[in-house]
């Protein structure tokens, strides 16, 4: 367990993709649930890899591996609960961006057994981190949920099809999902900026 790095979550997501899309262009079974086994695979995989490394969500590395397993989630339960709509070609990109940015960063503190944001000088700092950090889940979500949104409208003025191809929430939901997320993203902006 203690060879795992951020491309082997990386590239789990990368084949969980891969598996989603095929499934879209050819629906197959089989390969939506290949899709959710690579999916559970990158997010366990990351999980092991932040419970051994615990990241500092005041670096950049901290903050972008956290905000990436946080939308991991995000895909992985909404996959679950959603079986029909197409979260993985939505979320899964995001999170191999944020996965491949925070490798391309240098991180000299994922050494350290325990994190130095939990003494008591640097609780500010990793708290202002943290509302950050929750801050950026919130409008990643709105962002996405914006972009289906914004599919979806497409979809619905060309007059194609709801039953072929990728499946969506409806617009109601999806504008639900979005106005939410930058409602509680907001008050959590300000509060970590005020800090």
């Amino acid at each position: 367990m203690n060879g795992i790095t951020q491309a082997c979550f990386g590239l789990s997501y990368l084949c969980a993709l891969a598996f989603e899309v095929a499934a879209i262009a050819r629906p197959r079974r089989s390969l939506r649930v290949l899709g959710l086994v690579f999916g559970a695979a990158g997010l366990f995989a990351q999980t092991s890899f932040l419970a051994m490394n615990p990241p500092s969500p005041a670096t950049a590395v901290g903050s972008l591996l956290l905000l990436a397993w946080v939308l991991a989630l995000f895909y992985f339960f909404g996959a679950m609960h959603h079986k029909r709509q197409a979260w993985a070609i939505f979320v899964l990109p995001v999170v191999l961006g944020l996965v491949g940015l925070s490798l391309l960063m240098v991180n000299d503190t994922n050494s350290v057994s325990i994190p130095n944001w939990l003494h008591s000088e640097r609780l500010w700092g990793a708290i202002h981190g943290l509302l950050l950090l929750l801050a950026a889940v919130g409008i990643s979500v709105s962002f996405l949920a914006s972009v289906m949104y914004l599919v979806q409208a497409r979809r619905l003025r060309k007059k194609r099809s709801p039953l072929g191809g990728l499946h969506l929430l409806n617009l109601e939901r999806l504008e639900a999902m979005s106005r939410r997320a930058i409602n509680l993203a907001v008050p959590l902006l300000t509060a970590g900026l005020l800090l």
